[in-house]
């Protein structure tokens, strides 16, 4: 059975599928910030005059803090995936193809 558009059901389906689309860009928005960020703390620590610094165990900390910012933060999915904005649209095209892939089969049901 397909749905009218001008149905309040293509409507409310509509709001509905809108609403899940904001709600992944955002943590997918906010998990690319956070990688961003992440990337942004390695480069001040380098643009720093921390060749300057007087104690060696303070050089030695700043060594460390840019040594792990070389491996950006990133907030896994059940690790299976990173939060960021490639892992959105990957999620858009696959949902697209399975989309397609549910269409052109009803259409050969209904044929």
């Amino acid at each position: 059975m397909l749905i009218t558009w001008k149905s309040v059901q293509f409507i409310n389906l509509l709001f509905y599928f809108t609403a899940m689309l904001v709600q992944l860009w955002m943590y997918c928005w906010f998990g690319n910030e956070i990688i961003l960020k992440s990337i942004q703390v390695g480069d001040a620590c380098y643009n720093s005059k921390w060749y300057e610094l007087d104690s060696k165990l303070i050089k030695n900390y700043v060594f460390l803090i840019m040594e792990r910012c070389k491996r950006p933060i990133a907030i896994s999915v059940y690790g299976l995936a990173t939060l960021s904005l490639t892992s959105y649209v990957s999620i858009l095209n696959w949902s697209y193809s399975y989309y397609a892939l549910l269409r052109r089969l009803y259409a050969k049901t209904t044929d």
